[in-house]
């Protein structure tokens, strides 16, 4: 962090990852669940040629414990948590 102004970070994974101590870090997280041959979709999104968008269809796990949502203590974030922004100069 020391080198860097702001920070973005692109999460490339097939299933949450235990990011608490790390996000405080971050200023913006892109989130990419098994993109596959639709890697290119990600590069679009952080070079504006696409918007960014999405909604969690889970609870993303606050700790290790938390994987197994019957323990759960908390959620670093919910479902339906997501941002998204209007493409600009783009209907």
């Amino acid at each position: 962090r020391a080198r860097c102004e702001r920070l973005a970070v692109v999460l490339l994974c097939g299933r949450p990852q235990v990011i608490t101590e790390q996000v405080d870090d971050m200023d913006a997280l892109l989130v990419g669940f098994l993109p596959g041959s639709e890697g290119a979709g990600v590069a679009d999104v952080l070079t504006g040629h696409a918007p960014a968008s999405g909604r969690l269809s889970f609870d993303w796990p606050l700790t290790q414990g938390d994987l197994n949502r019957a323990e759960a203590q908390g959620w670093l974030y919910r479902i339906g948590d997501g941002l998204s922004y209007p493409q600009q100069g783009r209907p």
